[in-house]
């Protein structure tokens, strides 16, 4: 529990002190409230060292949250225990900063990056997947934030997306109709699978959707506009299932909490948001479509203000922003606004980089070759993005989230096309 001395100062009350200490920001220090309207030329500060940047409430018209109380006595200060899960800061917070420390070599025209622990020694490395030379580059972590050369890995197929199977690696390859599956050996990825599947798969999504204990594939069959289901039992064969779209992402999660895993498509051609709920045995139904910002390019599931329900979060890639829909419950989404970022935002991923314990947003910039990171305030809304240059400008594709230096704070790692690199942000 943390203790927060309130006072009838701060709830318009003038029968207390006029300039009252008390621990807004549950620091170790005291921070002093004044009320303006009155004027005590009397009131002297002592013995204080730093004296912080002054900020100015309304208290009028702002938001401040204090639980249900009954007090007898307005005259003397209130001793309140607030639950910690129940403080709201009001306080706008902090944009941390990023120094770029390093630009490693990839393999030709890098599209899309993963984060993990490959090699199980406590450091994160990086998998990369080359769309110009069929292969994955991986980059060993060296726990400071630093990594060792690339060792690649043949693909056979042209990758256009990489993400995580368990601790494996799976491309979806869309111009070849199949995923390739490299098993992990304590980093060393040394087999190699290939599984057909449905026409243009541009993006793939691992959860068990059937709820028999294994890992499941749902790739997006973007030239036959439906998904492709793949059984953990045997990820060779699949099953249809049109929806109706053209679509180019996916992302998974049990949005309506009745235990199974639902999807979230976005299209190539429409500005649509379109979730679609499971039924526990690996299909899906009842779909909702929901319209976003222009050009969406991918989604990402995030609770934004720690409500225990997931949220989602889409990049926006013809509108250069980021559109955030909050679930009200039962899997029903409400939009909840848009945010600039820079030019032809690609992608979007998550992590807390101010460590305050809400979620915040960072974003790939094709055009506009960078990384945009967008601070949640704590309630669900998003200072202005702050962009870091990545790729000099240009194609700036996809984005990647981890403590790389083993500091306690995440950093990121862009994938940079043109240049064939990937660019390490340190969080400062």
């Amino acid at each position: 529990m943390n203790k927060i001395l309130l006072t009838s100062l701060l709830l318009g009350c003038a029968s207390a002190g006029e300039g009252t200490f008390y621990n807004e920001d549950l620091s170790k220090k005291q921070d002093l409230a004044v009320r303006r309207d009155l004027q005590r030329p009397d009131l002297k500060i002592e013995d204080l060292t730093e004296l912080p940047d002054l900020i100015t409430y309304d208290l009028k018209t702002t938001d401040l949250f204090f639980p249900d109380l009954t007090v007898e006595d307005l005259s003397l200060p209130l001793d309140l225990t607030i639950p910690p899960e129940l403080y709201i800061p009001s306080k706008i917070p902090k944009n941390p900063t990023f120094q770029l420390l390093g630009n490693y070599p990839t393999g030709y025209l890098p599209i899309s990056i993963v984060a993990s622990d490959f090699d199980y020694d406590g450091n994160i490395d990086l998998a990369v997947a080359n769309n110009g030379e069929r292969t994955v580059s991986v980059l060993v972590g060296n726990g400071n934030g630093t990594f060792k050369p690339q060792v690649k890995y043949n693909l056979r197929y042209q990758p256009w997306k990489i993400v995580l199977l368990g601790n494996d690696i799976l491309t979806a390859n869309a111009n070849y109709n199949n995923l390739t599956h490299l098993g992990n050996q304590n980093g060393i990825f040394g087999t190699i699978n290939i599984y057909p599947t449905q026409r243009s798969p541009f993006d793939v999504t691992v959860g068990d959707f059937n709820n028999d204990g294994l890992l499941d594939i749902v790739a997006v069959a973007s030239f036959d506009n439906g998904i492709a289901f793949h059984n953990g039992l045997n990820y060779s064969n699949y099953r249809f299932m049109p929806i109706g779209i053209d679509e180019r992402a996916i992302v998974s999660c049990d949005w309506n909490d009745d235990g199974n895993l639902d999807i979230a498509l976005t299209s190539g051609g429409l500005d649509d948001l379109i979730v679609a709920f499971g039924d526990g045995n690996g299909s899906f139904n009842n779909l909702v479509k929901y319209h976003a910002g222009h050009g969406v390019a991918s989604a990402l599931n995030v609770d934004i203000n720690n409500d225990s329900l997931e949220d989602i979060a889409t990049a926006n890639y013809n509108g250069n922003s980021v559109s955030i829909f909050k679930n009200i419950g039962n899997g029903v989404f409400q939009h909840d606004g848009n945010y600039s970022t820079d030019w032809q935002t690609r992608n979007v991923r998550k992590g807390d980089f101010n460590n305050d314990g809400y979620l915040d947003l960072v974003t790939a910039n094709i055009t506009g070759g960078t990384a945009s990171v967008l601070i949640n305030r704590g309630n669900g809304i998003f200072n202005p993005a702050i962009n870091y240059i990545a790729g000099n400008f240009v194609d700036s594709y996809d984005v990647a989230v981890g403590d790389f230096n083993n500091d306690g704070d995440d950093d990121f790692a862009v994938v940079n096309m043109r240049y064939s690199n990937v660019a390490v942000f340190i969080n400062n």
